[in-house]
C-alpha cells in the first residue's frame, strides 16, 4: 500500500471491520442471539431469525456478498456519471439521502419483521 494511503486506510478500518464482523455475528450466532433476547428456549426456532440452515449458510452468505459488492460499486459508477451530468454537490445530497432513506427502510422491515416472529 502506497505510504501516503496508510492513515487513510487506518481511519477507515474500524468501519469496515465493524461491519464484516456484525455481519459474521448474525450468521455465527444470530440464532442464539434472537433465542436469548426473545426468551426463545428451543434454539432452532431462533435460527428463524438467520432465515437460514446451517448447511445453507454458505450460500446466503455469498448472496450477501455479491449484494454488499454491487451496493459498493454500482452505485459509486451512478454517482460519478452524475456528477459529470449535474453538480458534486447535488450528486452527494441525493447520494446521501438515498443511503439514509436506505437505512430507515431496513429498520421499518427489521421492526416489522420483529412484530411478525413475535406473534
Amino acid at each position: 500500500m502506497p505510504a501516503r494511503l496508510r492513515g487513510d486506510v487506518l481511519a477507515l478500518s474500524p468501519i469496515i471491520v465493524a461491519s464484516w464482523a456484525l455481519g459474521g455475528l448474525y450468521l455465527s450466532l444470530g440464532p442464539s442471539v434472537a433465542a436469548g433476547v426473545f426468551g426463545i428456549e428451543n434454539h432452532l426456532i431462533g435460527t428463524l431469525a438467520v432465515l437460514a440452515a446451517p448447511h445453507e449458510r454458505g450460500e446466503l452468505f455469498a448472496v450477501a456478498l455479491v449484494i454488499a459488492y454491487l451496493a459498493f460499486s454500482v452505485p459509486a459508477v451512478v454517482a460519478g456519471l452524475a456528477a459529470t451530468s449535474f453538480s458534486l454537490h447535488a450528486t452527494a445530497l441525493v447520494y446521501g439521502t438515498v443511503v439514509a432513506a436506505l437505512g430507515v427502510a431496513a429498520l421499518v422491515a427489521q421492526s416489522v419483521a420483529g412484530q411478525r416472529m413475535r406473534s
